[in-house]
């Protein structure tokens, strides 16, 4: 039984063209087109393997990924359309985007029947380290939390003494750093964490930012882990895309 995955839709003649393939796999070209919207099939809960992309940020593109996090006035909703640009929701960075996905569900979490949050770090297009939460009874900002850990490519995040969305007020003031995986804290050259958001142009820690001057930068470990930043060397990785998926027990 051949089954179709996707589909554009003429928002003027009223034609739908089908497809077998997803609409963000890579071997698909989307062609801008105001009176279109592009139609995706959900699989069990969600796309890309059972997990339901509710978030994407790019590195470099001067967008606050935390101010994005929480701007209940931006919620993408599905079909999508003109104004959310298909390379907005895929973990390569040549497709176009100029904005962060941020999906209705977010504004809609206790309503949404969450049961699993992962974050997802991505270079070419491929995941590099991820982390899978408990989101059971939270909201869409207390799910980020070591007790809640339920599987990770690293080893043990859960021994960080540092795990915070928001940040600190030290950090948030003088280096604007979020989705904190660290610590302690003990200043630039002894540093050391499993990732970071470095979310401002502010930061002024040399060990990071000398390498990647524009922001967002999505700073993590590529060992399995912890790191010190200013000497980890090959093992301090600088990602492009940061993606956070659900899991949703009904629909």
């Amino acid at each position: 039984m051949i089954i179709e995955r996707s589909a554009s839709l003429s928002l003027v003649t009223h034609q739908c063209s089908l497809s077998r393939l997803d609409s963000f796999h890579s071997s698909v070209l989307i062609q801008a087109d105001p009176d279109s919207v592009i139609i995706q099939t959900w699989d069990e809960g969600g796309l890309y393997n059972n997990w339901t992309l509710i978030f994407r940020a790019q590195a470099g593109n001067s967008l606050s990924v935390y101010d994005a996090w929480l701007n209940n006035s931006v919620q993408h909703h599905f079909p999508w359309q003109y104004d959310v640009p298909l390379g907005c929701t895929q973990f390569r960075t040549d497709p176009p985007c100029d904005q962060t996905f941020r999906s209705s569900i977010l504004s809609n979490w206790e309503a949404s029947k969450i049961s699993e949050v992962k974050i997802a770090l991505y270079k070419d297009g491929v995941e590099q380290h991820h982390i899978i939460f408990n989101a059971s009874s939270t909201n869409f900002t207390s799910w980020f939390s070591r007790d809640r850990i339920l599987d990770s490519s690293w080893d043990d995040p859960e021994n960080a003494t540092l795990f915070t969305m928001e940040g600190t007020p030290t950090l948030t003031t003088t280096n604007p750093r979020r989705f904190i995986i660290y610590g302690p804290y003990r200043g630039c050259p002894a540093d050391y964490g499993w990732m970071l958001v470095v979310d401002s142009p502010l930061d002024n820690c040399p060990t990071i930012l000398s390498h990647t001057p524009t922001w967002p930068r999505f700073v993590y470990s590529t060992a399995t882990t912890r790191v010190t930043w200013s000497v980890g060397g090959a093992d301090v990785g600088y990602a492009e895309v940061l993606a956070v998926f659900v899991k949703l027990t009904s629909r």
